[in-house]
């Protein structure tokens, strides 16, 4: 870490570090982490992410949970945050240079975005990216960041056909967005329809 100065180091996902480990398996795991933080010669301050699980790993040890500095992201909530989300994906389009759809600034978009992303804010941030990286490779700097860019990326990202894309669909609460390949047929086990 010191040769190549690393100051921090991000550990995304990090509840896998200590899965189907035993309780000494897991301390192995929290004491490694507690060394790179507490190294004389170069510490490292750690970036810890990941789901639910993580807190068990970092609540296991009170020295490591002494020198975390947790910040918990919830689950987002559809009308909560929907002003929180449209001012996100405005930062990106303004931070990417580009022009913005009215598409895309409604309370129904935010809602869809959301719902798109399984509530998650990491998934959604995800989206965006994805979203506007769509809008500039398809076209270029001169592109307006719409609707379809979103629904493009879902399609992508879910093999969805267009009556099960949440962007496209007018009852999108209905769909299952951590289902890939759903197309709404349940006895369908990827066959032809």
């Amino acid at each position: 870490m010191k040769l190549r100065q690393t100051i921090f180091l991000g550990f995304d996902e990090a509840q896998d570090l200590a899965r189907y480990q035993t309780d000494k398996e897991r301390q192995s795991v929290v004491n490694t982490l507690k060394s790179l933080m507490e190294n004389s010669v170069w510490p490292v301050g750690l970036l810890l992410s990941g789901m639910p699980d993580l807190k068990k790993i970092v609540n296991q040890d009170p020295q490591l949970a002494r020198r975390v500095d947790p910040i918990e992201i919830g689950r987002l909530h559809s009308i909560r945050d929907v002003g929180a989300v449209l001012k996100m994906v405005q930062k990106y389009v303004d931070r990417a240079r580009l022009n913005v759809d009215s598409s895309v600034q409604s309370e129904v978009f935010a809602m869809r975005l959301m719902h798109a992303a399984d509530y998650q804010f990491g998934l959604l941030a995800e989206i965006v990216v994805l979203s506007v990286s769509e809008a500039l490779f398809t076209e270029g700097l001169d592109a307006k960041l719409s609707l379809q860019h979103f629904a493009d990326v879902y399609r992508d990202r879910n093999g969805a056909d267009r009556w099960m894309n949440v962007f496209l669909t007018e009852d999108f609460g209905r769909i299952n967005p951590r289902l890939l390949l759903d197309n709404g047929n349940d006895t369908d086990a990827g066959g032809d329809r």
